[in-house]
């Protein structure tokens, strides 16, 4: 008998598995908080939550980082997850993954970051069949096109450059 059935005996899987749920909640409600502690959550990680987790929501810890991000917050939340392993491809159901909701942000700094820890700059949004290079590009020409005179439309464009930069099509 190998130890872990013996410990399995012992502790019941439900247990554990209990456990295992509670520390993932955890790391929801840290990485979700208004000021997140990056020592929380490497500590939670370390201890036994899943950087990979999903929601009951079908989010990722990463894309619920992604989308409580503040407009002024650094990136070392995001820079900590990837470190730790979080999955920079992880499609919600398979629609939109962890790329389009950083292009979502219109952080250009936060693009670059996904697609250096191996994000695919040439996902495609099965909802509505569109890369998020076209994506992109649709929502500059409606910036330039809605507000010409202001600097609407300058972070789409330069994550538009940035995209192609990294080889998207």
């Amino acid at each position: 008998m190998k130890r872990w059935q013996r410990q399995t005996e012992l502790y019941p899987a439900t247990t554990f598995q209990k456990a295992k749920i509670d520390l993932d909640n955890k790391l929801f409600h840290e990485i979700t908080s208004l000021q997140p502690n990056l020592q929380t959550v490497q500590r939670l990680v370390e201890g036994g939550a899943d950087v990979n987790a999903v929601s009951s929501t079908g989010n990722s810890v990463l894309q619920e980082a992604i989308a409580y991000l503040q407009p002024q917050q650094d990136l070392s939340l995001i820079e900590l997850l990837l470190k730790l392993g979080a999955n920079a491809n992880y499609a919600q159901n398979g629609y939109f993954n962890c790329l389009f909701n950083a292009g979502l942000t219109q952080r250009p700094e936060l693009v670059i970051l996904l697609l250096e820890a191996g994000a695919d700059p040439n996902c495609i949004s099965k909802e509505d069949h569109e890369s998020l290079l076209d994506w992109a590009k649709f929502d500059q020409f409606l910036e330039e096109t809605d507000h010409p005179k202001d600097d609407s439309g300058k972070e789409m464009a330069e994550i538009v450059h940035i995209l192609k930069q990294y080889g998207a099509k």
